[in-house]
């Protein structure tokens, strides 16, 4: 991963950390988290596109040895997407602070073990 790359998910991380900090409730979820969300999401899949195109244009004795840091990165990526998917769909029956803020902190995480 290059510094341009690793510097876009600092600033994910960072915007994850934010959103935990501010929604207290479900109303200021609704108010600006869901779009938060979205468009985190939305950077982490343009982060995993660029990683996978930037793998793709090694040279074939390197992809060998990145390949493992790659499908970890990947995996991270993916997983923190996929908390932030479900985190977005909770209606307010379903929305439970305590666990969504933990959801956040979870995909927080899985941003920093992307760093490949």
């Amino acid at each position: 991963m290059n510094k341009a790359r690793r510097a876009a998910l600092a600033k994910v991380s960072i915007r994850i950390s934010q959103l935990i900090e501010s929604v207290t409730d479900y109303d200021g979820f609704t108010r600006f988290g869901k779009e938060q969300i979205e468009t985190i999401r939305t950077d982490l899949e343009n982060l995993k596109d660029e990683e996978q195109d930037a793998f793709d244009n090694l040279p074939e004795g390197l992809q060998e040895n990145k390949q493992d840091d790659l499908d970890n990165c990947i995996t991270a990526l993916e997983t923190a997407d996929e908390i932030l998917g479900d985190a977005v769909e909770l209606s307010e029956e379903d929305f439970v602070l305590e666990e969504f803020l933990s959801g956040l902190e979870q995909a927080e995480e899985e941003v920093g073990n992307a760093q490949c």
